[in-house]
């Protein structure tokens, strides 16, 4: 079932989609290694994985979608 919980929650290489507004995005991330400094996870596109950014640990996000 899809569901929403913060990224803290999932575990290193699991897919997920931001949400914005309520609604997940079309792009699949994969979770990577947390930054204690900027409290935050590197995590990047499933076909880029050049392009991450860090996302917060308590971001919402999107799970258990079928990919």
């Amino acid at each position: 079932q899809e569901q929403n919980t913060a990224l803290k929650n999932i575990k290193k290489g699991d897919f997920f989609k931001r949400l914005i507004k309520g609604q997940p995005t079309n792009v699949v991330y994969v979770k990577d290694y947390y930054d204690r400094e900027l409290k935050a996870f590197w995590c990047y596109p499933y076909d880029d994985v050049n392009n991450g950014r860090f996302i917060k640990a308590n971001t919402l996000v999107h799970v258990n979608f079928i990919f």
